[in-house]
């Protein structure tokens, strides 16, 4: 379908490839958005906040 629309109307088929980047765009946004972490990447996370936490001076 994109072929046919780039060989008939170029500006038409700029219009479609931008408004699907954007479309691709959201929906990653919206998948990052509902991922829950899993057990190493919670692991990774509380070691770099304890090795923060350590390193402060008190």
């Amino acid at each position: 379908m994109h072929d046919q629309v780039d060989d008939e109307d170029p500006a038409t088929a700029d219009l479609l490839h931008a408004f699907i980047l954007k479309l691709e765009h959201y929906a990653w946004m919206v998948s990052a958005e509902n991922r829950t972490p899993t057990a190493s990447e919670t692991r990774t996370t509380t070691s770099k906040a304890s090795t923060k936490v350590s390193t402060t001076k008190k």
